[in-house]
């Protein structure tokens, strides 16, 4: 997939959208959603060809099972049988690419044995596509959608903006959306309002996250050597740098969908104002929140017989949080972020509905920044035992003052090109408004428009000045 931080994906998106634009108003559907669908191919192929056929054999095979196991014409019985047997599938192909190593890396000292499968490489997106495709069959069993045709089913789970790292979208959202804006081209609102949320997720990218990412990298590399003052500035840093690295790819997928004429959900509302860890998964993550809700959590929550009850609501949590974890990666670090998650939730149930604890907010919002901050910790490690090296490192050993990567100039350029990004990023997360704030209220004019282009121009500079990063979520 190209990467959207890129010059050749900025070139290539706004030639196509333009392609596109004029399909929607002079061609039928069907040879504009076919474009819309070639070039979602084609912007997947461009880094991940090779896995291609993986994806669309996912396409294929999720299509089909959709359409028995919501038919009508099928019984009950078997369209259980059908919808158990696609989630199944999915499960074991997302496993085979993604976990399966890590459980015979884990259980091969135990059993004696070194079994390890050959490293085929993780597919592009596929933690996505798969879930995506997951949802779809649970909403097609249980009636909340009629099965998709094949066309629209493709262009669905292909769509190039959300297709690697979300946001997670329903195909209720979307496909409707394919026949109901066929005949029309995108409007100039929609465009102007899609190219602010792009250039502002471009910015939060090249300015921010690639600026945070040079200092919170440096402590989780090298926590044994790191002074204490260094591992507490790159675990503050890496705390930001995620945050703007991933609401910077959802600003700039929300952006290109608009462009497009298309809407997709935003995934992030300022979650570092979250004064709770519940408020904090609200606002963080929000179409996975969703699905863990719907998908995850309720499903677990009736499967305990009787009333509903807070424990039974934390055991739900606790669980629904760890395979959230697992999710994001094959490392126990994710299962134990996870973990900790659904812990943090439980407590919070239960200080709310039991003791019925009313905690004021600024002590709210400090007591779930720094789990919140804590818990990062495991996500960004390398192993546990990483993660155990950075949290002790967090306790001085010696002068505070000895530090090795901050020995800077504060009259270097190197202020200008990471350190002063990085304060203002913490700014910003903390007291400036959402991108969907920015983007709602937006009226094109001169100055506005000079505004942008400005911005636009310094993420540009930032992005040319260095080799463009991967998003954190590719990896996932």
């Amino acid at each position: 997939m190209l990467l959207f931080n890129s010059f050749v994906f900025i070139g290539s998106f706004v030639l196509a959208a333009f392609v596109y634009a004029v399909l929607r108003a002079k061609a039928s559907r069907a040879v504009s959603q076919g474009f819309l669908l070639l070039l979602s191919f084609g912007f997947y192929s461009y880094a991940a060809y090779r896995q291609l056929p993986l994806l669309i054999g996912s396409i294929l095979f999720n299509w089909y099972v959709g359409r028995q196991a919501g038919s009508s014409t099928l019984a009950e019985k078997v369209r259980r049988r059908w919808v158990i047997g696609g989630l199944t599938a999915n499960l074991v192909f997302l496993s085979l690419f993604k976990y399966l190593n890590l459980f015979l890396g884990t259980l091969g000292p135990v059993l004696h044995t070194r079994a390890v499968l050959p490293d085929w490489g993780l597919p592009l997106g596929v933690s996505f596509f798969t879930i995506t495709q997951v949802m779809y069959l649970v909403d097609c069993y249980q009636g909340e959608i009629s099965p998709n045709s094949l066309f629209d089913h493709a262009t669905f789970v292909s769509f190039f903006p959300y297709l690697v790292s979300g946001p997670i979208t329903s195909a209720k959202t979307m496909v409707q959306q394919f026949r109901d804006k066929a005949h029309q081209a995108p409007g100039a609102q929609e465009v102007a309002q899609g190219l602010a949320l792009f250039t502002m997720g471009l910015a939060k990218k090249t300015i921010f996250a690639d600026s945070l990412v040079r200092i919170a990298d440096n402590g989780f590399s090298a926590p044994l050597t790191s002074s204490a003052l260094e591992i507490w500035l790159s675990i503050l840093a890496y705390w930001m740098q995620i945050y703007f690295d991933f609401s910077g790819y959802s600003d700039m997928a929300v952006g290109a969908a608009l462009m497009l004429g298309l809407r997709i959900p935003f995934n992030f509302d300022a979650p570092y104002k979250s004064k709770s860890i519940i408020e904090f998964w609200q606002r963080w993550h929000i179409s996975l929140s969703n699905f863990i809700a719907a998908y995850l959590y309720t499903p677990i929550v009736r499967m305990f017989k009787g009333r509903a009850t807070v424990a039974k609501a934390a055991v739900a949590s606790i669980l629904a949080m760890t395979i959230c974890g697992l999710w994001h990666g094959p490392a126990w670090t994710y299962v134990a972020w996870g973990l900790c998650h659904g812990i943090a939730l439980s407590v919070n149930q239960y200080s709310r509905k039991k003791l019925k604890l009313r905690v004021p907010p600024a002590l709210g919002w400090v007591i779930t920044m720094t789990f919140i901050l804590f818990a990062g910790v495991l996500f960004r490690a390398s192993s546990l035992t990483n993660a155990a090296q950075v949290l002790h490192g967090l306790i001085p050993r010696g002068s505070w003052s000895e530090a090795t990567f901050l020995t800077f100039s504060f009259a270097s350029p190197e202020v200008l090109s990471y350190v002063i990004p990085s304060a203002l990023a913490f700014v910003l997360a903390l007291f400036g408004p959402t991108s969907q704030e920015i983007a709602a209220e937006l009226r094109p004019t001169l100055r506005t428009s000079l505004a942008y282009a400005s911005l636009a121009f310094v993420a540009l500079v930032f992005m040319n000045s260095i080799v463009a990063k991967s998003f954190v979520y590719f990896g996932f």
